[in-house]
């Protein structure tokens, strides 16, 4: 009789450290990507500078430029929509117009153009990096969004 109360004296101190220890639960899911409709500050992590449009301008074909950082301009503030295919247009909130992605001279310049319905250069696609930061590619070049290392303050695209 001995052996079996030590043995339910052992399991009974068991269960009661069991019934101290904390329950961790799993981190939840994160998905970094935009929300459809939001809008954000596009920032350089190296630069910590943000996209801008060229001087409030509302001309088509204006480069796109990396402004000193603004929390309260809204040519630095830009609306996402998730299209059918998975991308994102990127439209500015002062002036309406989507990045788009040109090449000039054989050069891939990132600029403003009026959002239309199945253009895949002003499809970008995100990718989570770390820390809050993604890559930003376009859908139809393929070519990351980035600075120019000629022109510091206009963006180009450049291969990834």
């Amino acid at each position: 009789m001995k052996p079996l109360t030590t043995l339910f004296g052992v399991l009974a101190a068991s269960a009661a450290v069991l019934a101290q220890a904390q329950v961790t639960q799993p981190p939840s899911p994160f998905d970094p990507s935009p929300i459809n409709g939001e809008t954000y500050y596009l920032i350089n992590q190296l630069s910590g500078m943000q996209v801008d449009i060229n001087g409030n301008s509302a001309v088509s074909g204006d480069n796109i430029l990396q402004n000193v950082r603004s929390f309260s301009r809204l040519s630095q503030r830009w609306a996402m929509t998730k299209t059918p295919d998975g991308n994102w247009k990127i439209s500015n909130i002062a002036n309406g117009l989507c990045l788009d992605s040109v090449s000039v001279q054989g050069v891939a310049w990132t600029v403003q153009n009026p959002c239309g319905i199945g253009v895949p250069t002003q499809e970008w696609s995100f990718t989570y990096i770390t820390n809050g930061y993604n890559t930003i590619t376009n859908a139809g070049t393929s070519l990351v969004l980035d600075r120019s290392e000629e022109h510091t303050s206009e963006l180009q695209s450049l291969r990834h």
